[in-house]
């Protein structure tokens, strides 16, 4: 593996495993009703570790010219759904009156999470 390579690789590989964790955090103190957003690090980090995650991921893909193979597409698709139900969730305006969302966000995270470790 190239050296330039690496260190994208690890912010890649720590910004994923930091945003799962911190989506967790996150969504259990949202279903038990505790104000999260009253914590600056829960109510900022996600965003920077999401923007790292995503910046690094691009770094990755135009220095191993991988191109558009079937996997990275499905992992694109999975990052998108994984905001949309996050955003849907984690709306302020309406309390959760359903978990779904919660799941399914962090379905789609934990499933781009080992799509990229298997690819």
């Amino acid at each position: 593996m190239q050296t330039i390579i690496k260190p994208f690789l690890y912010t890649h590989l720590f910004c994923a495993f930091f945003s799962l964790t911190l989506l967790a955090i996150r969504g259990r103190m949202q279903v038990k009703h505790k104000d999260w957003r009253a914590n600056t690090i829960l109510r900022v980090c996600p965003h920077i570790s999401d923007t790292f995650l995503i910046l690094s991921g691009l770094c990755l893909w135009w220095l191993t010219h991988t191109g558009f193979a079937w996997w990275l597409i499905l992992k694109l698709g999975l990052v998108i759904e994984y905001i949309v139900f996050s955003a849907k969730f984690f709306n302020k305006n309406q309390p959760p009156k359903n978990t779904n969302a919660f799941f399914m966000a962090l379905l789609c995270l934990s499933s781009a999470v080992l799509l990229g470790y298997y690819h």
